[in-house]
C-alpha cells in the first residue's frame, strides 16, 4: 500500500516537474519574440517623371513691343522717337525633350498670330506724319536646357526669331503708304512646366525678341522716306503640351 502511495507521488511529482519545465521553454520563447525587431514596411516611392519624347500643345497670351526710329534725312525735336505697340497672341509649339538625370535637353519650334499695333503722331492736331506698326505674326526656333525635379520642369530657351511687320506712313492724307517686312533676331526665355497626367503638362513662358536696326524706305508719292527702325518684343504666354513618350516611371 505504501509503495502505491509513493509511486503515485512520483508520477505526479515528475507530471508537475514537465509542466513547468514547459513553461519555462514558452516564456523563454515568447520572450526571445518580444526581443526581434519589428521588419519595417517597406517604403513606398513616389513615381518620378521622365519629360523624354516629342511634344505639341498650344498657347496664348500678351506681348508688348517697342519700336525705336530714327530719320536719317531730318533733324526735329522728336527725331529720334518711339512706337510702343501690344496686344495679344497665341498659337502652337512643336518640340522634342531629351532627359539624362535631372537635366533636359530640347528644341522647340513656336509660331504666333499677333496683333501688335501702335502709333506715333507729330502733330495729334491734324493727324498728320503718323508713323504705326503692327507686328501680325512671330515665330521662334530655340535650343531649351532644363532642370527637372519629378513633374517640375524649369527651362531656359534660346535661338532665332522672325516676325512679320507692317510698317505705315501718312505723310499728309490721303497719302498712306504701308511697307511688309519679314524680320530675324534673336530670341532668349525662361520657363516652369509641370506634368499633372502622365503625357500633359502645362507651362508659362516669358520670351525676349531682339530684331535690331534696319531700314523701312517709304516710297509714296514724293521723295522716298527711309526710317531706321529698331524692334524689340516681349511675350508672356500660358499653354499646354501633349507629349508622346516618357511620362510616369518607378525609380529602381
Amino acid at each position: 500500500m505504501k509503495s502505491t502511495v509513493v509511486s503515485s507521488a512520483f508520477r505526479l511529482g515528475i507530471a508537475l516537474a514537465m509542466a513547468a519545465a514547459g513553461g519555462l521553454i514558452c516564456g523563454s520563447r515568447g520572450a526571445g519574440a518580444a526581443d526581434m525587431p519589428i521588419k519595417a514596411a517597406r517604403e513606398v516611392v513616389a513615381p518620378d517623371y521622365d519629360w523624354t519624347g516629342i511634344y505639341v500643345g498650344a498657347h496664348a497670351g500678351k506681348a508688348w513691343g517697342d519700336n525705336h526710329f530714327t530719320d536719317p534725312t531730318f533733324t526735329f525735336s522728336a527725331n529720334p522717337f518711339d512706337v510702343s505697340s501690344a496686344g495679344p497672341i497665341f498659337g502652337g509649339q512643336l518640340g522634342l525633350n531629351w532627359q539624362v538625370g535631372h537635366f533636359v535637353l530640347g528644341a522647340e519650334a513656336d509660331v504666333d498670330w499677333a496683333s501688335l499695333r501702335g502709333d506715333y503722331v507729330f502733330n495729334p492736331v491734324i493727324g498728320v506724319s503718323e508713323v504705326s506698326t503692327n507686328i501680325r505674326a512671330l515665330a521662334t526656333g530655340a535650343a531649351r536646357l532644363g532642370v527637372a525635379m519629378g513633374q517640375w520642369l524649369a527651362y531656359l530657351k534660346g535661338g532665332v526669331a522672325w516676325a512679320d511687320v507692317d510698317f505705315t506712313t501718312n505723310t499728309v492724307a490721303p497719302n498712306i503708304v504701308t511697307v511688309t517686312q519679314q524680320r530675324t533676331g534673336l530670341v532668349g526665355g525662361v520657363g516652369l512646366e509641370v506634368a499633372f497626367w502622365q503625357s500633359v503638362s502645362a507651362k508659362i513662358e516669358y520670351d525676349y525678341l531682339y530684331f535690331g536696326p534696319q531700314t523701312v524706305v517709304f516710297q509714296g508719292l514724293g521723295p522716298a522716306r527711309p526710317l531706321d527702325v529698331d524692334q524689340r518684343v516681349q511675350m508672356v504666354k500660358a499653354g499646354f503640351n501633349v507629349r508622346f513618350g516618357g511620362g510616369a516611371m518607378t525609380r529602381n
